[in-house]
């Protein structure tokens, strides 16, 4: 497993331009991945005055795109220089601006005056980043938002975790459980191998291929959604909404000998993004949370 992201996204950007957005062209597409978590941020800016927005992470722009063009100012930050190459190159060819985005870390917008923007939103980057730079990216949020700013970030669902009966249920439970009740690892580990017999593919999913997940490849961190709204209070935000996605009808395992399964999924993505079932059976989720 990589723990520099800012290589990893360099190394994976020409991939990433070749299949992000592209489900519709790419047979091979397991699931709308990237298409799904756009229409849910839309969707949220969408009852939001237009005003200057801010993408931190944004790749190739191509969430940034969809704004510009229904009347957005926008600016753009990303830590790979790669990427940034492609989102200048897709600015140009709609006749945007290319220089309002640039190479830069989320955790450090001193590029940005205070009380900049209306909006921060922020796809695919926290769950790359350790606890400490999370915590100052929160921070910069804060300072460069205007007063009563939205900050719109996404998570993976660490809750989800529970729902696949694969080796994420069997960590779950060690880190999050069991670590709370026994002091004696060698405790925990005894449990843990007891978990691991009730979960009958405790070695799942494979960490190649079609079916694989780059949480093998790169370091990644999840979220918890039903503590959220506490956490981020005592960053100075609260949680106004929040909504689900990347939902699954049956546990991942059964998709690969069923991948009508994961067709299925996407049918029900907008009926059931706020809904009590996301909790356990959508792998993301995207608070919109106000500067206090």
């Amino acid at each position: 497993m990589k723990f520099d992201v800012k290589k990893f996204w360099d190394d994976e950007a020409e991939n990433h331009k070749e299949f992000a957005y592209m489900y519709k062209e790419n047979k091979n597409a397991r699931y709308p991945f990237y298409e799904v978590r756009l229409e849910r941020l839309i969707e949220l800016m969408s009852n939001l005055p237009k005003g200057r927005c801010l993408d931190a992470g944004c790749g190739m722009a191509k969430a940034m795109l969809p704004f510009l063009d229904n009347g957005w100012e926008a600016n753009g930050v990303d830590s790979s220089a790669k990427m940034i190459d492609f989102a200048k190159e897709n600015l140009i060819e709609k006749n945007y601006d290319p220089n309002i985005v640039s190479v830069g870390a989320v955790e450090d917008l001193s590029m940005f005056p205070d009380e900049h923007f209306d909006v921060v939103f922020s796809m695919g980057v926290i769950e790359y980043l350790t606890e400490e730079q999370e915590l100052n990216f929160f921070k910069e949020t804060k300072r460069v938002l205007k007063n009563n700013g939205i900050f719109i970030p996404e998570y993976i669902n660490l809750i989800f975790d529970i729902a696949t009966f694969n080796r994420f249920t069997v960590n779950f439970y060690k880190e999050n459980i069991l670590n709370r009740f026994f002091d004696d690892k060698k405790n925990v580990d005894e449990i843990t191998e007891k978990i691991k017999k009730l979960v009958t593919m405790p070695e799942k999913p494979d960490k190649k291929g079609k079916y694989s997940t780059t949480r093998d490849q790169v370091y990644t961190r999840g979220e918890n959604p039903l503590t959220f709204k506490e956490t981020v209070k005592k960053r100075g935000f609260s949680q106004e909404d929040l909504v689900f996605y990347r939902f699954h009808v049956a546990p991942p395992l059964l998709f690969e000998e069923n991948p009508e399964l994961e067709k299925l999924s996407y049918k029900f993505e907008k009926e059931y993004c706020r809904d009590w079932i996301g909790y356990f059976t959508a792998s993301g989720f995207m608070p919109v949370l106000k500067k206090i």
